[in-house]
């Protein structure tokens, strides 16, 4: 094969992830209002409507971060889990994948810090 045409292959040897501690469980809603398509108050309990939404979704918790981290923060994180996951050296590490879409953003910010590239801050 000519030099030009040289192949280049990876290989992912570890995955990691996050799980925020806080957790959200439906019945956090039950004191909630909810609305119909055009905007009036449905004429269900709130039982009924969540109980009606875990059936659908199968969600009964959702996950939330902290509001002191960002996603470099969670991503640092989930990227030492793929590290040891992977069972190698940090300093020998050639790449890590990560993507996003919105930066960096604090809570209650107003947008997301592009800068420096978020893959560089993990």
């Amino acid at each position: 094969m000519p030099t030009s045409m040289k192949t280049f292959s990876s290989v992912i040897t570890g995955t990691g992830s996050y799980l925020p501690l806080e957790k959200i469980t439906n019945q956090t809603f039950i004191s909630r209002d909810f609305y119909d398509a055009h905007g009036k108050k449905t004429g269900k309990s709130n039982d009924e409507i969540i109980a009606k939404f875990q059936e659908i979704t199968t969600i009964a918790e959702r996950r939330y971060v902290t509001d002191d981290l960002v996603a470099s923060d969670i991503a640092f994180f989930a990227a030492v889990e793929a590290i040891d996951a992977a069972g190698i050296d940090r300093e020998e590490l050639d790449y890590i994948i990560f993507a996003h879409n919105f930066g960096d953003v604090r809570h209650n910010g107003s947008g997301g810090e592009m800068v420096p590239a978020l893959a560089s801050r993990v």
